[in-house]
């Protein structure tokens, strides 16, 4: 997948929040994010996309934006230029939001080059949480059928030919989503680790990538309508700060962690060597990619690493149609050179995911030695389209980010606990096998470096995605790379990224539990917990523009010791207060409840 360089879009208006009668939402950079009905949240986002033959979304450049925003009711409209390498298509786009509870977008648009595309069109967004619960959906304008938003995630499109689709918002409450101007389907995008659903044209059926000729023009609208119309606004409480709830019961640990030699395959030493110490990792994950060959030569480097960090291997091994001269290759380096092997992840290259005969083969040339894991090179979807007999595997492996769709910051916050239906899945068709999340990035491998990997943007994703990974029940987690812009740390290990000293502080619970957590303001303010023996500590995490402070409710956690935020000591106070974009944390020391005070914040 190739996907353009990153361009901010130049929006003149970032963060306004408009209202639709009953509905409000959150508009930024052209986009309605998070639209809900008080509390409860109907879609993500809808928003315009314009893909290319290699599905990378194209930024768009907006310009002539004009907001009329009234009491309960608004009318936004804008110009949207794609234009990356031969793409050059401009839409004009036009949201009205009424004071009945309905949003309707409207899209004209015109191709202003000839160029190949697989996708042109409005896309919107269920949440995630919606899984197993009850919709009704309209197929070709004619007929209503009753149906759910799958609580597994869906191999194919869950629902084709729609027309509208409803679901319940609250007691007496339904969302209406009605689409028109071409043929639209649903995809479950938790195939992605996205924490979606999409609702999308033209269907997948056709083929793809089409030609698009110069003055091509298409017209498409979306409309969002609260039912029963004309509905009482939803009670507003006084703005406050959040609150933070952490449960002592329900927890789960941690998956093994680990990091990723890169391709280099470079032996930690000197000041790399100093800076992975501290971050206690269980493994060091090595990707062998006999279609560069020399895959003894990629073994080697791989042993040497091993050995100079003193950590066991997870050896992802990238098969070609020669696989089984490989796997003897693989080995014939574990036997001679003794390597320390805590698994082997068996990839086929010429195939979407591990097939039965690679299982068999791998079995037979590698042995017992350490576990097997069938998985996919790519993404989940590709695992979940091509399932195995679990008694072949002894687990199941797919790496993950979270920007297959979009890069913006709001798709990082989002998306953070997007993994968490992937999981549940791989253990339902895996037999309770162990599922393995290798490796993690924050873009696509094959996309260019994301600066963000830098900022403390990455560690506050990261945070909440390891909360995720443990809560749902996964094995093991191979976060990023070990040095570069892919990394924790520089290429020299000179320079470290706020990765590395998350990653240091979670080092001190390596053995630890991780407890759920509520906020009354999530996703933007949220929390992970984790608890080890008599200590517990808790991160809070930011993820707005600006400083915010929040409330614990964690008086079971016993005695509030220290609170810490950009490597300052801060004091103990009844509101905490989080740097924008960023985290905090706060350490417990646990006592019997009959000795624990009140808290103090």
């Amino acid at each position: 997948m190739r996907i353009p360089p990153y361009r901010h879009p130049g929006d003149l208006l970032m963060n306004t929040i408009l209202r639709a009668g009953a509905l409000t939402a959150e508009y930024h950079d052209g986009i309605l994010r998070h639209i809900r009905y008080g509390a409860h949240e109907i879609l993500t986002r809808v928003y315009f996309a314009v893909r290319d033959r290699h599905w990378g979304t194209l930024p768009a450049t907006l310009s002539n934006v004009e907001l009329d925003s009234r009491d309960r009711t608004f009318r936004l409209s804008f110009d949207a230029d794609y234009h990356h390498d031969e793409i050059h298509f401009l839409a004009r786009v036009t949201i009205e939001g009424h004071a009945s509870g309905q949003i309707g977008w409207s899209v004209v648009g015109r191709a202003l080059s000839s160029f190949l595309k697989n996708r042109i069109g409005l896309c919107v967004l269920h949440p995630a949480a919606l899984a197993g619960s009850p919709c009704r959906v309209e197929q070709n304008r004619r007929h209503w059928h009753s149906g759910e938003f799958p609580l597994f995630v869906s191999p194919h499109q869950p629902f084709l030919e729609i027309s509208a689709i409803r679901h319940q918002v609250s007691e007496g409450v339904e969302a209406e989503v009605r689409f028109s101007g071409d043929v639209f389907e649903m995809e479950d995008q938790r195939n992605w680790t996205d924490a979606s659903y999409k609702t999308y044209s033209t269907p997948l059926r056709l083929p793809f990538p089409a030609q698009i000729q110069e003055g091509a023009s298409i017209q498409q609208s979306v409309t969002l309508s609260l039912l029963p119309s004309g509905l009482p606004l939803p009670e507003e409480s006084a703005p406050a700060p959040a609150l933070i709830r952490v449960h002592s019961t329900g927890g789960a640990p941690l998956p093994s962690l680990g990091t990723s030699l890169g391709a280099t395959l470079h032996k930690p030493e000197g000041m790399v060597s100093e800076r992975l110490r501290p971050l206690h990792f269980s493994y060091l994950h090595a990707e062998i990619d006999f279609r560069r060959r020399q895959g003894d030569r990629q073994l080697a480097a791989a042993s040497r690493a091993s050995a100079a960090a003193r950590l066991p291997l997870e050896i992802a091994l990238l098969l070609t149609r020669a696989g089984e001269e490989e796997l003897k290759i693989a080995a014939a380096a574990a036997r001679n050179w003794k390597l320390n092997v805590c698994r082997w992840l068996i990839l086929p290259t010429a195939t979407k995911a591990t097939t039965q005969e690679w299982m068999i083969a791998a079995r037979r040339i590698l042995g017992g030695s350490a576990p097997l894991i069938a998985g996919a090179p790519g993404y989940f979807a590709d695992l979940n389209r091509n399932r195995i007999d679990p008694i072949l595997a002894d687990g199941f492996s797919f790496s993950a980010n979270p920007q297959v769709h979009a890069i913006d910051n709001d798709t990082l916050m989002v998306n953070a606990p997007g993994a968490a239906g992937a999981i549940a899945c791989a253990q339902e068709f895996g037999a309770g096998k162990s599922v393995h999340l290798s490796p993690i990035t924050l873009r696509p491998r094959t996309a260019p470096p994301d600066p963000r990997q830098r900022t403390s943007l990455a560690a506050i994703f990261s945070l909440v995605h390891l909360r995720t990974l443990a809560l749902a029940g996964a094995a093991s987690a191979t976060y990023y790379e070990l040095t570069g812009n892919n990394g924790l740390v520089s290429e020299n290990g000179e320079e470290v990224f706020p990765l590395w000293h998350l990653f240091r502080e979670l080092a001190e619970f390596s053995t630890g539990e991780v407890l759920p957590t509520t906020s009354s303001l999530a996703p933007s303010i949220d929390a992970v917990a984790i608890r080890d023996g008599l200590r517990t500590r808790l991160w809070l995490v930011n993820w707005n523009e600006d400083e915010r402070s929040t409330a614990i409710d964690a008086t079971n956690l016993g005695i509030l010791k220290s609170i810490h935020a950009n490597g300052v000591n801060l004091p103990i106070a009844d509101s905490i207060p989080i740097p924008p974009r960023s985290w905090a944390t706060v350490d417990f020391e646990n006592q019997p409840p009959d000795q624990a005070p009140d808290i103090e914040a």
